[in-house]
C-alpha cells in the first residue's frame, strides 16, 4: 500500500486583485516612483512601480489610502558613494499625508488616474 502526499506552496493571505492606471506629475507621466496602497483601516499595503506613468500591480479588495513616492538626481555623481544624490519632490500630500483615496473592487477593473500637481 502507497500513499501519495502533495505539497505545495498555495495561496496565502487575502485575495488580490489587478489593479492598474497613470500617474501623472504636472501634465506629464510620472519618470519612475512607487504607489501604495494601503487599508483605510490599516493594515499592510499592496505596492507597486510606477513606470512612465503607468502602474500594474495586485491589491486585495476594499477602500485604500493611495501614496506616491517619487525621487530625482539632485547634482553630480558623488564620487565616494558612486551615486547622484536624489531628493523626494512629490508633495507630501499625495505620500506621508496622502489625501488620495481608491477603492479596490473584486467586481470592477480598478483603474485608477492620479493626476499630481505642485499647486495645492
Amino acid at each position: 500500500m502507497s500513499a501519495v502526499i502533495f505539497v505545495g506552496c498555495g495561496d496565502s493571505g487575502p485575495k488580490r486583485y489587478p489593479v492598474t492606471g497613470e500617474v501623472t506629475w504636472e501634465g506629464q507621466p510620472l519618470p519612475d516612483g512607487d504607489i501604495l496602497f494601503t487599508p483605510v483601516d490599516g493594515g499592510v499595503p499592496d505596492a507597486g512601480k510606477v513606470i512612465d506613468g503607468k502602474f500594474e500591480m495586485q491589491a486585495v479588495a476594499g477602500p485604500k489610502n493611495v501614496s506616491i513616492f517619487a525621487t530625482r538626481e539632485t547634482g553630480e555623481v558623488d564620487a565616494t558613494m558612486g551615486v547622484a544624490p536624489r531628493e523626494s519632490y512629490l508633495p507630501v500630500r499625495y505620500n506621508d499625508a496622502t489625501k488620495l483615496t481608491a477603492d479596490v473592487d473584486p467586481a470592477a477593473e480598478n483603474q485608477f488616474v492620479f493626476p499630481l500637481t505642485s499647486e495645492p
